[in-house]
């Protein structure tokens, strides 16, 4: 078993004689100005060799923001070197940042699993180690367009996902004198697929739909508020994941939604503040009880009642566990705002309907819980509501294993037996978080939701 660290370094090539290990041209290779070098944290000759110069790591962890679901990532710490692989290549003091990747395998590099791929920027240095905190992708993509609004700021425009009813449409400098307007993504047709409004009053009569496709003008100047209803060209979790990946202006990494649900639980949302896409994501996901993690350049998504795989350990193939229950959840709630038309005496416009809602648990004590939705409808909110509340109420097992062959993906199912106690337990375990003590060769999965002991 061995840890294996592709570095990039950059620098003109020096090879040396070092502690009787010949550094030659299979230590390194040419990767444009720079060089690749193989490193493990001990010798290990996999179709290379490896040399050996990782002191240690400081432990991996991989977690969700939510325990309901979201992001699952990884924060690797850093990585510790020792000092004379960087003086027998020229390189002293050991450069400030380097590119890395890291891979774990019991076998072969081409069935390793990568753990990490990013930067390594220099912590500290001294003649006994150099010290180097990891630094994984950061996606900065905005999920809001940014254009010139009426006042000639520049201001996000907002963007309406799935069916909408009412939202504000953001005005724009006029075109040819005509009052314009932000389109909000909705699909279609005006008058057909989605309509437009006056203080609540239909107006799809005065729309002029402009060639870009993402704004509209008016024929005549309205009177009151215009706002749109229709529905957004991203409907589900999925048209979000789509949408976000694969697109180098966006997130350059691919997706596998192949274990998603089906059909793609729907969005309802109209977006008006700048938010940053992979936030956004992060949020949806674990409102439909949904996973995400990346793997080497895919972020792959999970229905979180279904597995990722299944696997079997008895008490020989781990080395400890404990069944936690956390404190319970007392009530869920939610609040959420929903627009429609009204008239009264103060005449016709459209005005902000305020919604709440608690789903009770069978507890009397324990904590609340606020959750934002991606809904509108108080039916289909309460029902996701109940969801999230009885996956929190399940029991955590969490267990320390040796890593073996591979490591677990996220979502996968295990079925532990443990006969090390004063009585048998058996528990399912569905992977959500787990931390990897990369120095003794040790993995910990720590579950959060779908565990279950008997």
């Amino acid at each position: 078993m061995a840890l294996l660290l592709k570095w990039n370094l950059s620098g003109s090539a020096a090879w040396s004689v070092y502690d009787g290990a010949v550094w030659d041209s299979e230590g390194g290779a040419w990767m444009g100005e720079d060089y690749l070098f193989y490193i493990s944290d001990e010798g290990t000759a996999i179709e290379k060799y490896w040399q050996p110069a990782i002191l240690s790591f400081s432990p991996a962890q991989r977690n969700m923001k939510l325990r309901h679901g979201g992001f699952c990532q990884w924060d690797f710490g850093s990585v510790t070197m020792a000092p004379d692989f960087f003086y027998a290549n020229a390189m002293w003091p050991p450069p400030k940042n380097s590119v890395i990747e890291i891979y774990y395998t019991a076998s072969t590099f081409e069935n390793a699993t990568i753990l990490f791929a990013g930067t390594a920027h220099r912590a500290t240095f001294n003649r006994n180690q150099a010290v180097y905190d990891l630094y994984g992708p950061s996606y900065t993509h905005e999920f809001l367009i940014e254009w010139e609004d009426y006042n000639e700021d520049t201001v996000p425009m907002p963007r309406m996902l799935g069916a909408w009813e009412h939202g504000s449409a953001k005005r724009l400098p006029d075109r040819n004198t005509a009052p314009t307007y932000w389109k909000a993504h909705v699909s279609g047709t005006c008058g057909v697929n989605w309509h437009c409004y006056d203080d609540g009053v239909n107006i799809d009569a005065n729309v002029i739909e402009n060639s870009d496709g993402l704004t509209f003008s008016l024929k005549f100047v309205p009177v009151g508020e215009v706002t749109i209803s229709g529905t957004g060209d991203i409907a589900t979790l999925d048209d979000l994941f789509v949408w976000a990946c694969n697109q180098d202006d966006r997130l350059p990494v691919e997706y596998d939604g192949s274990l998603g649900a089906s059909p793609s639980p729907s969005i309802q949302c109209y977006v008006e503040s700048q938010v940053k896409t992979i936030d956004l994501m992060d949020d949806i996901a674990a409102w439909n009880r949904h996973m995400f993690y990346e793997e080497g350049t895919i972020i792959n998504l999970l229905d979180m009642t279904a597995s990722n795989g299944s696997g079997t350990l008895d008490e020989y193939e781990f080395m400890d566990s404990s069944y936690d229950l956390d404190v319970p959840i007392k009530a869920i709630k939610a609040k959420w705002k929903t627009r429609e038309a009204t008239e009264d005496t103060r005449g016709k416009y459209v005005k902000d309907v305020d919604h709440e809602s608690s789903v009770p648990s069978a507890y009397a004590y324990g904590d609340e819980l606020t959750v934002e939705v991606y809904n509108s409808d108080k039916a289909t909110i309460d029902a996701k509501l109940q969801i999230i509340m009885d996956a929190l109420h399940d029991e955590w097992p969490e267990i320390s294993m040796p890593v073996g062959s591979s490591i677990p993906p996220p979502g996968k199912q295990l079925t532990v037996t443990d006969n090390s106690g004063p009585g048998s337990v058996t528990a399912t375990i569905k992977v959500r978080e787990y931390r990897i003590d990369l120095n003794m060769d040790r993995l910990e999965c720590v579950v959060r939701g779908e565990g279950t002991i008997s």
